[in-house]
């Protein structure tokens, strides 16, 4: 009898650890997911936990003031969908103008599309008692730039892949922390070569009002050649209708020799 205890036992421990990662789903037929606070700059592919068929368009406006006499304004337009539970996707498709002090357009760098981006994240644990959400995803940014004397085309210079883990805390829908982080390895084509970095971002954001604004303030980090960069981003979100939410941050470098200052607004519309 204690042999069978025992091999029962073996063979039961690992699915019910297996069961805390990967919860069924209840009798709604709604798989659980907690509510967290997505930051304005480094936004979530998806949210933590999110459902089939939840999807959202974003238009992104920034400004940089950068130190070697540029000014850089950006425009984005970002999508992110989730096709099954848990797994979302996400396409961001960048477009950067350049100016001088004088904010005269300048030839170089060119004002062009930049990169291409897309990202994929999948939650794999989902507490809604603890309040907690863990995810694993990966992003692939691909930089690209016009040929010398040409107008039209692109030239693919660098690619950059980015795996990352994520984790989220709510404590009773008013105060929230999220963590992602993880290598950046970028190979640069011409000349070929290649960069590590490690990127770290921390977030804590407080909800206010029975429309759930939000402020924030987010802190990206990234070491890379022993040195670290941090850019501090105090932020507000606004839900200022249903199924509309604007996001307004600033940027506040330290220890980066090339930037001065930066903002950023992003407007999102979720679709029902």
């Amino acid at each position: 009898m204690k042999g069978i205890s025992l091999l029962i036992f073996l063979l039961a421990a690992p699915t019910a650890v297996l069961a805390q990662f990967f919860p069924k789903k209840p009798e709604t037929g709604l798989r659980p997911q907690v509510m967290h606070a997505d930051p304005v700059f480094e936004d979530m592919t998806t949210v933590l936990g999110a459902r089939k068929g939840e999807n959202e368009l974003n238009l992104n406006f920034g400004y940089n003031r950068v130190r070697n006499n540029h000014h850089s304004l950006l425009g984005q337009i970002e999508y992110e969908i989730a096709p099954v539970d848990y797994l979302g996707f996400e396409i961001v498709l960048p477009y950067s103008l350049y100016f001088s002090n004088e904010m005269s357009p300048v030839p170089r760098p060119d004002n062009q599309l930049e990169f291409l981006q897309w990202a994929s994240q999948y939650t794999f644990y989902v507490n809604e008692k603890k309040g907690i959400s863990m995810g694993l995803g990966f992003k692939n940014v691909l930089e690209m730039r016009s040929p010398e004397g040409q107008h039209s085309g692109f030239k693919l210079e660098e690619m950059s892949l980015l795996p990352f883990y994520m984790i989220g805390k709510n404590w009773q829908d008013t105060y929230f922390f999220l963590f992602s982080g993880g290598p950046e390895i970028t190979r640069q084509l011409r000349p070929l070569e290649t960069e590590w970095a490690i990127n770290l971002n921390s977030n804590f954001h407080y909800a206010f009002s029975e429309k759930d604004h939000m402020v924030g303030l987010e802190i990206n980090k990234q070491i890379a050649e022993g040195a670290i960069g941090m850019i501090f981003r105090p932020q507000l979100t606004l839900n200022v209708w249903e199924d509309i939410v604007v996001g307004m941050v600033i940027g506040i470098p330290v220890g980066l020799e090339e930037d001065k200052w930066n903002a950023f607004v992003r407007l999102a519309y979720e679709f029902r």
